[in-house]
């Protein structure tokens, strides 16, 4: 009996090995989820969302899988900047927005032709730099600014040359180069006064400007040499502009007159009718007397400010009466000497006589003296 009460004081001083075994494992189990949720939520990263606005399709579906993300849903619609189709303009989250590794990017695309079809290239004219590089951007065509280049028609800084015409079809992602405009051009006039007007022409072609031309007298200018112009030599001016020439005609031809009859008149008289007529005058004899011969004739026709030389006589008698003009023509149509064209008073040593040209039927002209007694002789023939 004691041996039993013994084994069964020892029986029970032990603990059942099954509960224990079981509340390990429950604990072990506890530490095992806690690290492995603990784990997993080290694991998760946050990364930040693309700008995708104006990238294709495929390189912004390209730039998502490299950021950890996913494309969500996509729609299209139409945008007026956007000339091409396929083109990001829209996302969802925003750029920047950070969202858990593996989230999903909702996308709207524009509608419109693809990156695979042609594009109808802008007309850039009149834009700035950054408004023609914003209209090739928006269908995807590539900008390259080239040299500036004068133009009569664009304004300076504005584009006025493109090197693919407005209106061509191109493939996107093509370079398309631009210039803007320096404005008109501005060349030096030349100063060609005192050249011929030859010379003078070229001289201004050459400079890139054209010429228009007046001519005028001038008694210091040589005929045919540029007298002036309108705008002086040195002066810059947008080319192709029209200088103008001021040319000479040489010296004012004189004008013609008829030399007035002062036959019988005294010294003051006849030097008063030369004048008025625009002549000059020289003479000899008796200031006191009157005028008995003169040379150019009268009626001849001379240059103005011609010199007329006068004879002045004194008469201390006078004899016989003059032949009145109709005895004058009596006398010369019964000779036959042709026609009357002129006929003059003279007056020689006091006696009144006329002398009287003549034409024949041939055309040449004669000039006779006839005296109060109806005697006549030629004169050219003395």
């Amino acid at each position: 009996m004691a041996g039993t009460t013994g084994d069964s004081a020892g029986a029970q001083g032990k603990k059942p090995l099954v509960p224990i075994l079981v509340g390990v494992l429950v604990v072990a189990l506890g530490v095992i989820v806690y690290l492995v949720v603990s784990l997993n939520a080290k694991k998760q990263v946050e990364v930040l969302v693309p700008d995708l606005t104006r990238q294709l399709y495929a390189d912004a579906e390209k730039m998502l899988t490299d950021a950890g993300l996913k494309v969500g849903t996509v729609e299209e619609e139409a945008n007026e900047e956007l000339a091409i189709g396929d083109v990001v303009w829209r996302q969802e989250p925003a750029a920047g927005t950070k969202v858990d590794e593996g989230s999903k990017v909702n996308l709207v695309v524009s509608t419109g032709p693809k990156i695979t079809d042609p594009v109808s290239m802008p007309d850039l004219t009149g834009m700035t730099p950054e408004e023609a590089e914003k209209a090739l951007f928006d269908v995807f065509l590539v900008p390259q600014e080239g040299n500036q280049v004068y133009s009569d028609d664009v304004e300076p800084g504005k584009v006025c040359m493109q090197s693919v015409a407005a209106g061509t079809q191109i493939m996107p992602l093509e370079t398309v180069t631009y210039s803007t405009s320096l404005g008109r051009e501005k060349v030096q006039v030349p100063d060609v006064t005192g050249q011929s007007s030859a010379d003078a022409h070229a001289a201004i072609k050459d400079a890139g400007l054209s010429y228009d031309t007046t001519e005028t007298y001038s008694d210091s200018v040589e005929k045919g040499y540029v007298i002036s112009q309108d705008t002086a030599g040195g002066v810059e001016v947008v080319k192709g502009t029209t200088v103008e020439l001021e040319i000479s005609l040489g010296e004012r031809p004189k004008e013609q007159v008829i030399v007035p009859n002062v036959l019988t008149y005294d010294h003051d008289d006849a030097v008063r009718s030369l004048e008025s007529a625009g002549l000059t005058y020289e003479w000899s004899g008796d200031e006191d007397g009157t005028v008995t011969m003169m040379n150019p004739r009268p009626g001849d026709k001379v240059d103005q400010g011609t010199k007329v030389t006068l004879t002045l006589k004194r008469a201390n008698q006078t004899s016989g009466s003059p032949l009145s003009e109709n005895d004058v023509r009596q006398v010369i149509d019964s000779k036959g000497y042709g026609q009357i064209k002129s006929m003059v008073q003279t007056q020689e040593n006091g006696v009144w006589c006329w002398e009287v040209t003549t034409t024949d039927p041939n055309g040449d002209e004669q000039t006779w003296h006839i005296d109060p007694n109806k005697n006549i002789h030629n004169i050219d023939e003395d």
